[in-house]
């Protein structure tokens, strides 16, 4: 996996999980493994100030793009020199793949509202055509 891209799924996994631990939605098989990433990300990053601080605004301010996008950043230059550290989190990564959907649709209609047609589609394998 392309090493920013790697960064950026960790860091986001990191702030996803701070969220469903505050909503308590810590049933999900993806949280095990969350919870791993965030004690190697915090144990690699500890000896690093800046790349510390940027792992507690996550954790403070989990929906902050700004925060993910820092912790990425100091994620990728931790993993550009630690290949050891790149090889687990991209273990992680595949296993919280596995047990995320890569989307999830949410649909909510308030008031009046008139819905002609709608189609929400999750897994498909094979054709689709309306």
């Amino acid at each position: 996996m392309e090493l920013g891209l790697l960064a950026i799924s960790a860091a986001t996994l990191l702030a996803k999980g701070f969220v469903d631990a505050a909503a308590a939605d810590t049933g999900k098989g993806v949280w095990s493994v969350t919870h791993r990433l965030y004690d190697l990300v915090k144990s690699r990053l500890a000896p690093i100030p800046e790349a510390r601080e940027a792992l507690v605004q996550v954790e403070s301010h989990p929906t902050d793009r700004g925060s993910s996008e820092q912790l990425a950043m100091v994620i990728k230059l931790q993993a550009e020199h630690d290949e050891d550290f790149r090889r687990e989190l991209e273990g992680m990564v595949s296993e919280a793949d596995r047990y995320e959907p890569v989307a999830e649709i949410v649909n909510q209609f308030f008031g009046d509202v008139r819905i002609g047609k709608q189609v929400n589609i999750g897994d498909v394998h094979g054709s689709v055509s309306f």
